[in-house]
């Protein structure tokens, strides 16, 4: 909902392997200046940088600097922060424009064949649980390998629905 932070998943598909992207990106609304984009687990030690290029124009590029491809073949590859203006209403459609995309494989030939719609991100006004984890401590300074080290963390819902369930381990 408005006022919210939220994170805008990127996803890709791809069949090759691929090594590093670029994309520019026209958003709704101006990025979280407090955060920072997020790569998602398909990362395989890449590397994002963002370059704000003008008003809500954004240029992104991930990147291996040892030639590694992400790992698999579908889904979130990174995560863009933002936080909903109050202006936004529910159920309206907010427009994100793709343009200038180079996809690059192990040869560093652009192997992007197709051309990216524009897609749209929905406001919704729907309570939900959202779970932050905080400040987390280590007992120990240093472990050997095999040993045990003990963690302790807060967990505080930010959301605007309560949890259920309990928390497992």
């Amino acid at each position: 909902g408005a006022g919210k932070e939220v994170n805008i998943p990127v996803a890709l598909t791809n069949y090759d392997e691929v090594v590093a992207l670029q994309l520019k990106l026209e958003l709704p609304f101006a990025m979280d200046e407090d955060s920072e984009c997020r790569l998602s687990d398909r990362s395989n030690g890449h590397s994002i940088s963002v370059r704000r290029l003008s008003g809500n124009t954004y240029l992104f590029v991930i990147f291996s600097a040892s030639n590694k491809p992400v790992r698999g073949g579908a889904g979130d590859l990174f995560y863009i922060p933002m936080r909903v203006p109050e202006s936004c209403i529910a159920g309206e459609e907010y427009k994100i424009t793709c343009s200038q995309q180079i996809i690059s494989d192990v040869e560093g030939r652009n192997i992007c064949n197709a051309d990216f719609e524009e897609v749209a991100v929905v406001i919704t006004d729907e309570p939900r649980p959202d779970l932050k984890v905080g400040a987390v401590c280590a007992a120990e300074l240093s472990v050997v390998p095999g040993g045990r080290i003990s963690l302790s963390w807060t967990v505080t819902n930010v959301g605007d629905l309560n949890t259920s369930g309990g928390w497992k381990e």
